[in-house]
């Protein structure tokens, strides 16, 4: 519209124009010339001008209808091609997070898996009452007298009062002992702790305690007082238990007194 106006305001200028400079030319060259006079020169120019404006403004209104015509779109024409995609845009927010759906059937119970480690021991529980005791038995012997023991030799036992049960239980034995080196060489004593039941004899003697060595040094008179402990699991019967002792390479030793306990429970 704007280069439309423009087109417009040039051609009435181009007109004005055209129309003043013949109106000069008339009034100059035709005295000039010996022709008519300016006023009758300027008439006719005027007449002459006003024809010219009456086409100019006849060719406008033309220009603008055929300037209207053309403003009409035409038809549409074919669709072209599509255009490559454009990226991708950006995730949208998370919507609101939906109502719990209801909880389905328990399914099958599946293969039971390994066992685990052992967890650390608990706390040690309160302590039970304690019961009525069992049924006990005691005997006890103890020996002052001087017993060579070069060779292997019983130092002190039961045989006389042997340790008596009707029950069967736990016999448990305890011996103290000095012995003595009447040389002046170094000496290795040995003791242990035996049990026999007598009521079958058959059997013999078995060890209930470890035979221990304890060594004597090179003088004469010296002593040392040991103690030997041992315990074994029995039936009823009647029992022997004795200490036997002995010198390591036999050579010559001797066990001076000796204290002997031993006791049953059931």
């Amino acid at each position: 519209m704007a280069r439309i106006a423009k087109s417009r305001h040039s051609r009435h200028l181009t007109i004005f124009l055209g129309l003043a400079l013949i109106a000069l030319l008339c009034g100059v060259v035709s005295p000039a010339l010996g022709g008519p006079t300016t006023s009758a020169v300027t008439g006719n120019a005027l007449k002459t001008a006003k024809r010219a404006l009456g086409v100019a403004k006849r060719a406008d209104r033309r220009s603008k209808l055929a300037l209207k015509r053309a403003a009409v779109p035409g038809p549409r024409g074919p669709e072209g091609p599509s255009g490559p995609r454009g990226a991708e845009g950006f995730d949208g927010d998370d919507g609101a997070r939906g109502p719990k759906g209801a909880t389905g059937s328990i399914g099958p119970m599946g293969a039971q898996g390994a066992t685990g480690p052992d967890g650390p021991a608990g706390a040690t529980g309160p302590a039970g009452a304690t019961g009525p005791a069992g049924p006990t038995a005691s005997r006890s012997v103890s020996s002052a007298g001087t017993t060579d023991i070069s060779s292997g030799a019983t130092v002190i036992d039961l045989s006389s009062n042997p340790l008596e049960t009707t029950f069967a239980g736990r016999l448990l034995a305890s011996a103290t002992v000095q012995v003595r080196n009447p040389d002046a060489a170094a000496r290795e004593a040995r003791c242990k702790l035996q049990l026999e039941n007598t009521l079958d004899p058959g059997a013999g003697a078995s060890d209930i305690s470890e035979t221990y060595a304890f060594d004597l040094p090179a003088q004469a008179g010296f002593d040392a007082t040991v103690t030997v402990t041992g315990a074994a699991s029995k039936p009823a019967g009647t029992y022997n238990v004795s200490l036997v002792c002995s010198e390591a390479a036999g050579e010559s030793l001797s066990a001076e007194r000796a204290n002997l306990q031993a006791w049953a429970a059931g």
